[in-house]
């Protein structure tokens, strides 16, 4: 797969007019601006984002290049007549863990430099104190990617324990559910898991994976995993593309009886 090379930029020096196109982006794509409608002149979209005009020049300038926006000479800056829609997927919050998981659209990829599994690899402090293991202790990491039409909208890190991972392989790695490939393999038995969402915007690296923007939003989710024994298992770090996603909830009738 071909990944578009997002431009090169360290942590510590992200420019100011990628967070403006970020922004504008955005709004364009999700429909808070219109096809066809003005953007403010540069001057005001400047003091509204508190840079100078110069960064906003040039964040106009890539996304005239994207095609999203038409600057007209003596007119001003507006939203294109035709902006790419996105597919976006209504999702109902008790549902939310099932974007990760059995999901028809899906094509699934594993990814990495020379292998996907990397044993002695060290890891964050969270996994390590959940798996209960100590930071030099062997663990493989397996990184994955959701496709929908080609384009990777999910990237997931999954951390376990070797003497599992070392019973995938990479055709398994292809697979929606490695839980249910480990449970027809080994007879692995998971009785419970627990998820924490945020959203955060994307760092360089998450960036190129999913052929975004860095600062674009992304969801992120913390999965952790438990044995029927009680053991802990895994832990699933997720980043979602939050522009194919919107999440659907209701409020029944019980809600407003004590309004």
């Amino acid at each position: 797969m071909n990944v578009k090379k997002s431009r090169k930029i360290t942590k510590n020096a992200l420019p100011l007019y990628s967070r403006v196109e970020s922004i504008i982006r955005n709004k364009i794509i999700n429909g808070q601006l219109q096809p066809g409608e003005m953007l403010p002149k540069e001057q005001d979209l400047a003091a509204q984002f508190d840079v100078s005009q110069i960064t906003v020049r040039t964040a106009l300038s890539h996304l005239k290049n994207e095609g999203l926006i038409v600057r007209k000479r003596a007119k001003g800056t507006f939203v294109a007549d035709s902006v790419p829609l996105k597919n976006q997927h209504f999702i109902k919050f008790n549902d939310v863990y099932d974007i990760v998981r059995n999901v028809s659209q899906y094509q699934v990829k594993s990814i990495g430099s020379n292998t996907t599994i990397v044993h002695n690899a060290r890891y964050p402090q969270d996994v390590a104190n959940f798996l209960n293991l100590s930071l030099d202790h062997e663990i493989s990491i397996l990184k994955r990617i959701r496709l929908l039409k080609n384009k990777p909208i999910i990237f997931l890190e999954n951390y376990m324990p070797t003497q599992f991972a070392e019973h995938l392989s990479m055709e398994d790695l292809s697979q929606k559910s490695l839980l249910k490939t480990l449970k027809e393999k080994i007879g692995l038995s998971v009785s419970r898991g627990e998820f924490f969402m945020e959203a955060i915007p994307a760092e360089p690296d998450i960036a190129e994976i999913l052929m975004t923007e860095v600062f674009d939003p992304l969801i992120s989710m913390k999965t952790y995993f438990w044995l029927s024994s009680g053991e802990p298992f895994e832990v699933v770090n997720t980043f979602i593309r939050a522009d194919y996603f919107r999440y659907k909830g209701t409020i029944s009738a019980e809600h407003f009886k004590d309004i």
